[in-house]
């Protein structure tokens, strides 16, 4: 087990770290949603009309508005207040329909705290890497409160490379994620290499796509 660290200080460093500027393309960010949840999403393989979707972690946003474009009531959420008035800016800035900017909202919270309510999907992707590993099994605990019986957490799971050291990103084992999310109630629908090609190029061939079903108990 990974040794503990000090919750309030780790998540301070992502302040720290937008208030430094987080450019398009720089760091974590990616410029666009994932080709594979791009694919997801228009495909119609995740349904989300008239469903409410959470993206913790969600940075700029390209996923929040990916689900809002395509009618979700979806929610943003950071650690940091820097990155939610980045991700609003962002959505602000867009020529989308005003319909969809409505439906696309980001909120400061602590996922590990976060009350507001459940969720039908949801979909952590720089999330998981990002936490220290010592958080893992509080992070699935708490995807089993946010999600509703019979949703769907969505997971992109990156890096998968065994050779990492150290992080953020942290070194992400797909069996991890399925050993603690089948502890918390989900039944694993899917979990497989996701081709090179639906990859956002630098990180082609070390991500897994996981699709989760919360149980009904």
């Amino acid at each position: 087990m990974a040794d503990a660290v000090d919750r309030a200080e780790y998540h301070s460093r992502w302040e720290a770290e937008w208030t430094d500027g987080v450019v398009q393309g720089d760091k974590w960010d990616t410029r666009a949603s994932a080709p594979s949840l791009t694919k997801l999403v228009s495909s119609g393989a995740l349904e989300l009309k008239g469903k409410k979707s959470i993206v913790p972690g969600c940075g700029r946003g390209y996923d929040v508005l990916l689900f809002a474009g395509v009618g979700s009531d979806a929610l943003g959420l950071e650690i940091s207040q820097t990155a939610v008035d980045v991700a609003s800016g962002y959505r602000d800035s867009l020529q989308i329909p005003d319909e969809h900017k409505k439906k696309a909202n980001f909120v400061l919270g602590d996922f590990f705290k976060y009350g507001g309510g459940q969720f039908d999907v949801g979909f952590d992707y720089n999330f998981f890497c990002a936490i220290h590993p010592s958080m893992r099994a509080d992070w699935a605990k708490q995807w089993s409160k946010l999600i509703v019986p019979g949703g769907e957490l969505v997971t992109l799971l990156y890096p998968v490379d065994p050779t990492r050291e150290g992080g953020p990103p942290f070194y992400t084992d797909p069996n991890v994620a399925k050993d603690l999310l089948e502890a918390n109630g989900f039944e694993c629908k899917e979990l497989s290499p996701v081709d090179p090609s639906a990859s956002i190029p630098f990180r082609a061939g070390s991500e897994y796509l996981g699709r989760w079903i919360r149980n009904m108990q």
